[in-house]
């Protein structure tokens, strides 16, 4: 694999990775202000949550299912992270090994 092959890989997988942070807080935040909608609704008296249309189970449903993005990004981030160092560890051989080929030519 060449070297600038390498580079347009990089220059792709840090986008990636820039998405998937992007990504994971989006997630960090919706699940930030999810869970003080819970405790809103589990603080609240049962007259005051029907007029705010504050229902416990369904927000503890959606708490699950946001935890749940949030975990899935989380480890897509990881993932793209170790894809990203491979592949600047790969660019730092390559240039290594152009670095020793021309010192001795």
């Amino acid at each position: 694999m060449n070297i600038r092959k390498i580079m347009e890989n990089i220059q792709f997988l840090q986008k990636k990775v820039e998405l998937a942070k992007n990504n994971a807080e989006q997630a960090k935040t919706m699940l930030f202000n999810k869970l003080q909608e819970l405790e809103k609704a589990k603080t609240t008296n049962m007259i005051r949550r029907f007029f705010e249309g504050l229902n416990k189970d369904q927000i503890e449903a959606e708490v699950k299912a946001i935890e749940n993005r949030f975990r899935i990004s989380e480890l897509e981030l990881q993932s793209q992270q170790n894809e990203l160092d491979d592949c600047i560890q790969k660019k730092d051989a390559v240039s290594a090994g152009i670095r020793e080929f021309d010192t001795r030519n």
